[in-house]
Parts: structure tokens; C-alpha cells; sequence
């Protein structure tokens, strides 16, 4: 009885292991890796869950940088429309000059926009196409 309890133990033990790191994995700590301890399925299994970290791992600092990117380049032409708009107020240029470069921000802001959507619509059908 003692020999099956710890048979059982050795055997559930990678299991139980790769069980608390899909958890980490879920609570978004994509640095936790599996020691594979056998070669066989559960080895396997482990080994996969490592690569599959890493991706996620990879994706996350990628995800990361580009919404990095995004608010700075969303930033940028909002802060000269505000100070076009403080200098029409402070009458240092004029407001037909200041609604001009205004519009011309405007328009740099909808492009990038319009930028992120084609993105995400290219994301939304490359993933739909590749669950055929």
C-alpha cells in the first residue's frame, strides 16, 4: 500500500506541477517554466507548455511596446492642437492659422487611427482564416 501511494505520487507529481503553472500562466506570469522530468507524453506535454510560456512571454513585451508606441504617437498631435489652441488664445497666432494646424493634427490623429483599425482588422481575419 505505502510502494502504490508513492508510485502515485511520482507519477502525478509532473502533472500536478504543470497544473500550478498553467495557473501562474492564467494569472499572467509568462516566466514560469515545467522541468520535463520523463520523455514520454507528460514530457512532452511539459516541453510544450515551456514553448508555449515563451510565445507568450514574447507576445506580451511586443504587446507592451506597441501600446507604448500608440500613446505616444496618439499624444504627440494632441498636445500641438492644445497649444495651437492656447496660442490663438494668447493671440499669438492667429485663429485661422491655429484651426489650420488644429485640422492638420486632426487629421494625422484620424489616420493613425484608421492605422490601428486595419491592423486589428487584419489581425481579426489572418486568426478567422486560420481556424478553417
Amino acid at each position: 500500500m505505502l510502494l502504490a501511494f508513492f508510485f502515485s505520487r511520482y507519477l502525478s507529481k509532473p502533472l500536478s506541477d504543470l497544473r500550478l503553472a498553467v495557473e501562474g500562466i492564467a494569472r499572467g506570469d509568462f516566466n514560469i517554466t515545467v522541468t520535463p522530468v520523463t520523455k514520454d507524453e507528460v514530457g512532452e506535454l511539459s516541453r510544450s507548455f515551456n514553448i508555449m510560456a515563451e510565445v507568450l512571454k514574447r507576445e506580451e513585451r511586443l504587446r507592451r511596446h506597441l501600446i507604448s508606441n500608440v500613446v505616444h504617437e496618439l499624444r504627440t498631435p494632441l498636445t500641438i492642437a492644445k497649444c495651437n489652441i492656447e496660442a490663438i488664445e494668447d493671440k499669438v497666432i492667429s485663429a485661422e492659422e491655429g484651426l489650420e494646424n488644429i485640422k492638420c493634427e486632426i487629421d494625422h490623429l484620424v489616420s493613425l487611427v484608421k492605422g490601428i483599425e486595419d491592423r486589428q482588422f487584419a489581425e481579426a481575419s489572418f486568426l478567422a482564416g486560420g481556424n478553417d
